[in-house]
């Protein structure tokens, strides 16, 4: 029973006072709520990709752009205007928005097989 109260009064004290790898509670970050992603946006991506299947480029390539005007950081949308661009044969256009959307996200292995097959089309 003494070891338990040893126990934990050590722990009170470590609450306490924190550890030095550990921050305190009053500097841990709060948690935002993050904003509802807008529904007509999410639609509008739908139809817009629908578009691109059907051939209808200069349809997708519109709509993809007043998306990204409402989300101007939205890599997804950059990507997207990027391929109909190539398929539109608009290189120019295609590699500023890949460009655009290669340093918001790096790491995205589809964006990088589309700037590659972009380059291949070009020899």
């Amino acid at each position: 029973m003494r070891t338990f109260t040893v126990v934990c009064l050590t722990m009170g004290l470590f609450l306490q006072v924190g550890c030095a790898s550990f921050p305190k509670m009053s500097k841990m970050t709060v948690h935002r709520k993050k904003p509802k992603p807008d529904p007509t946006a999410s639609e509008n991506y739908l139809t817009a990709k629908r578009l691109e299947s059907q051939g209808k480029q200069e349809q997708a390539r519109e709509l993809y752009e007043s998306m990204l005007e409402k989300d101007p950081k939205n890599a997804d949308y950059m990507q997207r205007l990027g391929v109909v661009c190539i398929r539109l044969q608009r290189y120019a256009e295609a590699d500023n928005y890949f460009a655009r959307a290669h340093k918001r996200d790096p790491q995205n292995a589809s964006l990088l097989v589309d700037m590659g097959y972009s380059y291949y089309l070009r020899g």
